[in-house]
């Protein structure tokens, strides 16, 4: 708790050492915050990251926090409503124009295609009994044309004070200024900015380290609302329902009493990259803006809505993993992850750094054997199952009944051009609880990375 004379100023803080508006955070939510605010010379945004100029797209340590945000700078899509349909119910229709406007003026200053507010026409989409395609329009940018509007919008001289490699430690409140008690990430050295109000854009991880900075002082309401795991499949890149389709974000969605299922984040000829967070969290991520690799890679999402109390202890479970706590993803063959009667995970590949030398994974050290079904219980694995069987029943292709059921080596593998892996890991998306994972089935594994636990 800090008290009013622990403060540099003690309880004489003068106007003009109070920020207006404190934003926490600098990727796309924080810096577009900053184009939304009047009086901007009385605005801070924190960062815990570097700035993008120095940020280094092949560092995984750079991937997923600086100024520029995790998406926007380490994968290369903008999808447009429908998609985040809630998104376009937290406010009214003319704020949501005016920022959808902001959006199009400035993707098309760096020639980055998008859809316009004449093209937001939501037509019903009903549920079969499998499976349903949630269409909506999405567009690539290159890697040059987003580090050009990352520098752009981070470009807030005379608007706002920026401070990167910056973390927030603690949130206190004196009176009506917020007490924001932060520490320099190189140097070790601790201070304290001090404003009438503040933006949280803190990203995927923002809600756990919220609640973290508030812990000891502000006590607000925080509510357990969902769980979701996920794993993603990879593929060679001339099978499977991505080489069919041009729209480069897919949504297929199954539901049942359990919650749902959902594919995300579609990467064709893409890679998979493990991003250490602070705190020992850490998340899988896919992405398609480099070198074409000749893998595609998508991944599936389970949401578990109604029963928290099993999303809980399969949380928990996860968390308490000790390659999880090592932030390693963890790999596991896909046949067995679909309970296909093969050895133990374990030893099913006796080449494995061969495997993950010749796979578009990143850092190669953080790729490791396991047992995903087994960490992930019953009820989960088996809504996994479901979706992925509905997947190979649509692409055949990707599922080569002629690859033998018991053990598969290495050398076999790549003689039958026909591999699956599964990757599994977590990630936390704004404002809610998620796990991403990976499933990848051109080479037969699966991986799982650090899942958090609260949502706010």
């Amino acid at each position: 708790m800090i008290t009013p004379n622990q403060l540099i100023y003690s309880d004489k803080l003068e106007a003009k050492n109070i920020y207006n508006v404190a934003i926490l955070g600098a990727g796309p939510a924080g810096l577009a915050s900053v184009a939304g605010l009047k009086n901007h010379n009385e605005v801070i945004i924190i960062e815990y990251g570097m700035h993008t100029h120095k940020r280094s797209h092949t560092n995984a340590c750079h991937l997923g926090v600086g100024v520029g945000g995790a998406g926007l700078f380490s994968d290369g899509k903008f999808s447009y409503y429908p998609a985040g349909t809630a998104v376009y119910q937290l406010s009214k229709k003319n704020v949501i124009t005016e920022a959808h406007q902001w959006v199009e003026g400035i993707m098309a200053k760096y020639g980055i295609e998008s859809s316009t507010i004449a093209d937001m026409k939501f037509e019903k989409q009903d549920f079969t009994s499998k499976i349903m395609e949630k269409k909506y329009p999405s567009f690539y940018a290159s890697l040059q044309q987003r580090k050009n509007l990352m520098l752009d919008i981070a470009d807030i001289k005379n608007k706002a004070h920026l401070l990167t490699d910056t973390k927030v430690l603690e949130i206190d409140k004196l009176g009506s200024v917020y007490i924001i008690k932060t520490q320099d990430v190189r140097t070790g050295i601790v201070d304290t900015v001090k404003a009438k109000k503040i933006i949280i854009a803190t990203g995927r991880f923002g809600t756990k380290e919220l609640k973290n900075m508030l812990e000891n002082n502000i006590k607000l309401p925080f509510r357990y609302l969902r769980t979701e795991f996920g794993i993603r499949l990879e593929s060679s890149s001339d099978i499977g329902f991505l080489s069919r389709k041009d729209n480069p974000d897919v949504k297929f969605i199954w539901r049942n009493k359990f919650g749902e299922v959902r594919t995300f984040c579609t990467c064709r000829n893409g890679e998979i990259w493990s991003i250490p967070y602070q705190n020992d969290l850490s998340a899988l991520s896919g992405r398609s803006d480099g070198p074409k690799s000749g893998f595609s890679n998508f991944g599936l999402l389970v949401r578990i809505n109604s029963d928290t109390e099993l999303g809980k202890s399969v949380m928990e479970k996860v968390i308490n993993n000790d390659a999880i706590k090592n932030q390693e993803s963890i790999v596991q063959s896909l046949h067995s992850f679909l309970g296909r009667n093969i050895q133990d995970t374990i030893d099913e590949y006796k080449d494995f750094k061969d495997i993950v030398a010749e796979r578009p994974w990143f850092p190669k050290n953080k790729f490791k054997k396991g047992n995903i079904r087994k960490l992930l219980g019953k009820e989960c694995s088996e809504l996994l199952t479901i979706a992925i069987n509905h997947l190979l029943d649509m692409s055949p292709d990707m599922d080569r009944k002629d690859v033998p059921r018991s053990h598969i080596g290495y050398s076999e593998c790549k003689k039958n051009q026909r591999r699956a892996a599964v990757v599994a890991d977590t990630s936390q998306r704004k404002m809610r609880e998620a796990q991403p994972t990976l499933i990848n089935r051109y080479g037969c594994f699966c991986t799982m990375t650090r899942i958090s636990s609260s949502r706010i």
